[in-house]
């Protein structure tokens, strides 16, 4: 059996991608214009590997490391999910304080990955009941992680709030468009209750 033939495996692989985000924090902290310059780098070899791949001469290191982090239903289709998480990760660190830019990069690269690690192996031990193909648990992995990552930038009362928001969002948004609902969701939640 192909080692993306099994769906955690092939999760954890896609994830992983979400986890190697974390890189972005120290990067913002060393220079602002740093997490702007390394997803617009990021985002033009994804662009390349999938146009190279829609015309039947893919690269041969980035093809396969993509293609491998699609679900199964995206990988013969130009996917917009890498897009939509440069995006929603941008536009924080463009016009947002830091404390507020890192608080929805955690959100959507360690919250969203335990929410759906999380989700996956409780739904396929327990045959838990999913909502939009998003379960309960996840939910609450999302929260959990959302909550403690939040911690580190506003005092807990706050982070129970921020944490909520972004679960809710994360719980509402479609396959792949949460990479983009989320990060600019709880930026702008942030934003709006004066918190920024």
């Amino acid at each position: 059996m192909n080692f993306f033939d099994d769906p955690f495996k092939a999760e954890f692989w896609r994830k992983g991608f979400h986890i190697a985000g974390l890189i972005l924090i120290p990067a913002a902290e060393l220079h602002r214009a740093a997490v702007p310059a390394i997803l617009g780098i990021a985002l033009l070899f994804y662009l390349w590997a999938e146009w190279a791949r829609t015309r039947h001469h893919p690269p041969p290191f980035f093809a396969p490391l993509i293609q491998r982090a699609k679900r199964p239903h995206t990988r013969d289709h130009f996917d917009l999910g890498a897009i939509w998480l440069a995006i929603g990760v941008t536009i924080p660190y463009l016009f947002f304080p830091l404390p507020v830019a890192h608080v929805a990069l955690l959100h959507v690269c360690l919250a969203d990955t335990a929410a759906s690690i999380g989700g996956m192996t409780y739904a396929a031990r327990e045959g838990l009941e999913r909502s939009r193909r998003k379960t309960w648990v996840g939910s609450f992995c999302f929260w959990l992680v959302a909550y403690l990552a939040t911690g580190f930038f506003f005092p807990w009362w706050q982070a129970i709030v921020i944490a909520t928001a972004g679960t809710g969002l994360e719980a509402i948004g479609r396959r792949h468009i949460d990479n983009l609902i989320v990060p600019l969701g709880v930026t702008l939640f942030i934003w709006i209750l004066g918190w920024a």
